[in-house]
């Protein structure tokens, strides 16, 4: 869901600005919120129930108290797009168009068509890699680049040189994260016979070339346009950032009698089907990515701010109509990775689109109703990842001190 939310915008977003309160501690937040959130706030949460607050076949205004929603300064990255993110975002869209020719001989980023098996004491074994188990530790006509590392720094040393045709035998010591963990620290060898060895070369950037693989006649005019369109893009991303930070600030000033019970397990076991993908993508188990408090954490307060948005919804009269639906899917299609609105029902269910889109128009709400504090992302990063970082360079000096 829109990039799945710029993953959760972080789980130091989620564990640095407020999770549920648990139903011991409604009446003394309350009572904070009453005197922070000002006349505006008070007379929003009488009229709350006026409007639908129903969310997952719950009435959301059981469980929620809303305090300020409104009147925040909410951090905004200040958009900013320079040359070198032109000439970047340039470069990727030219090694799309690259063209595939052989090599003579393997070199750094060239890449490599082989055959391999891997043997420990001269037997086959089962290997794990990137998520997959490869049966008999062997494939044919796997595609790997040099430099990547995909079968072990050792191996794509071995490989530096090689052209068609050669076989080689390359003794490594496996590591766990490329092969499994069973095998990590065994010696084995990798044999290896080179199919083909290619790389790609990538086009000069000239008229011709704007003219034969875009809609512009030089490269004057490209370049214009991609910057406008990165201005654009980027702009968009900084302001949705943005929203998503005012709604948790939302939910930070909210408190809560509890929460369903149903949509805290189906959002747990979203999150952590959605966390074990990502991991098993980089051969990682799901608790190398997030532990299980971090995650319990992070869909506790998944269902605090659904709850928070229906009720502000409800408040404020935010109807979702159809023409901004139709419109909302027609701008999104990229964000979810589909082509048209009938492959987008093909993966997702409308009922969880529309509450996307529901969301956005909740947080465009709190954001007009605020002040953009616009900073460079340097200055963002530091203030809401800093401490993170800090910490773990803490954490490294001691380890390193305890070695000593």
């Amino acid at each position: 869901m829109k990039k799945i939310r710029i993953w959760l915008l972080c789980l130091a977003l989620v564990a640095s600005l407020a999770a549920c309160s648990s139903s011991g501690d409604t009446e003394t937040t309350a009572a904070d919120t009453e005197e922070t959130a000002g006349e505006t706030s008070d007379e929003t949460v009488e009229d709350e129930t006026s409007g639908d607050t129903e969310v997952a076949g719950y009435d959301a205004s059981d469980y929620v108290t809303l305090g300020a929603y409104t009147g925040f300064e909410v951090d905004k990255v200040a958009t900013e797009v320079t040359d070198e993110d032109v000439e970047e975002e340039i470069e990727l869209e030219m090694e799309e168009n690259a063209t595939e020719t052989d090599a003579d001989e393997a070199g750094d980023g060239d890449y490599l068509d082989i055959d391999y098996q891997v043997l420990v004491d001269g037997e086959a074994v089962d290997i794990e890699n990137y998520g997959e188990t490869i049966e008999g530790g062997s494939e044919e006509g796997r595609s790997l680049m040099i430099g990547f590392a995909e079968l072990g720094t050792e191996l794509d040393e071995a490989l530096i040189g090689v052209t068609a045709g050669d076989t080689l035998s390359v003794d490594v010591t496996l590591d766990g994260d490329t092969f499994g963990e069973d095998l990590d620290g065994v010696e084995a060898t990798i044999e290896v016979t080179v199919n083909r060895v290619y790389t790609y070369v990538t086009p000069e950037l000239t008229d011709e070339y704007v003219q034969e693989y875009t809609d512009y006649d030089t490269v004057e005019e490209y370049t214009a346009a991609v910057q406008e369109s990165l201005e654009t893009s980027t702009e968009e991303y900084n302001l949705y950032e943005a929203g998503e930070l005012a709604l948790s600030l939302a939910v930070a000033e909210a408190t809560f009698s509890g929460y369903p019970e149903d949509l805290y397990e189906s959002t747990y076991e979203e999150y952590d089907e959605l966390y074990t993908y990502y991991a098993e993508m980089f051969g990682m188990e799901r608790s190398d990515l997030v532990s299980d408090d971090d995650l319990a954490a992070a869909a506790e307060n998944e269902v605090c701010t659904l709850l928070v948005i229906q009720v502000i919804a409800g408040a404020e009269g935010l109807e979702l109509t159809e023409e901004e639906y139709a419109e909302y899917i027609e701008e999104s299609l990229d964000d979810y990775g589909v082509e048209s609105e009938e492959e987008l029902y093909e993966y997702y269910e409308e009922e969880d689109i529309r509450a996307e889109a529901l969301r956005e128009k909740v947080c465009e709400f709190i954001l007009d109703n605020s002040t953009l504090v616009e900073m460079s992302q340097d200055e963002y990063d530091e203030k809401y990842y800093g401490e993170e970082e800090e910490e773990d360079e803490t954490e490294e000096e001691t380890v390193e001190d305890t070695e000593e």
